[in-house]
This record gives structure tokens, sequence and C-alpha cells, in this order.
């Protein structure tokens, strides 16, 4: 893979994380990325499975207090 796709992986990841959790349509250029690259498809798998878990376990965010 070269440094310029892992680049842009690395840039997307927080998209493809949301696309998962059903927070973010996807654009053109994620679907069009997600097509040709399976670690993204891969990484998009993982986080749908795990906004699964999180839906089936009824999780709640923690307080933004806790981040102080």
């Amino acid at each position: 893979m070269s440094a310029t796709v892992q680049a842009n992986c690395s840039d997307l990841q927080a998209h493809i994380a949301a696309l998962a959790l059903g927070d973010l349509e996807p654009s053109e250029e994620l679907l069009e990325h997600l097509a040709k690259c399976p670690p993204c498809r891969t990484a998009l798998c993982a986080y749908v499975r795990c906004a699964r878990m999180k839906h089936k376990r009824g999780y709640t965010a923690p307080s933004p207090a806790l981040r102080e």
C-alpha cells in the first residue's frame, strides 16, 4: 500500500467510524475509497460490530465531566 493511500486511510478513519454508528451519510469519495480498500472495509465491519454490541447492551456515553 502506498504512503498516499495509507495517509488517506488514516484521514478517513473518523468518517468510517461515524458511518458505522449511523452519524454520517457517506460521501461519494468515502464510498469509492471503501470499494477499493480492503483494510478500510475491514475497519468498517469492525466498527459496525462494535456499534451493534453497544446498541445491544444499552450503552450510554459517559458524562463529559469525566473528561476534565
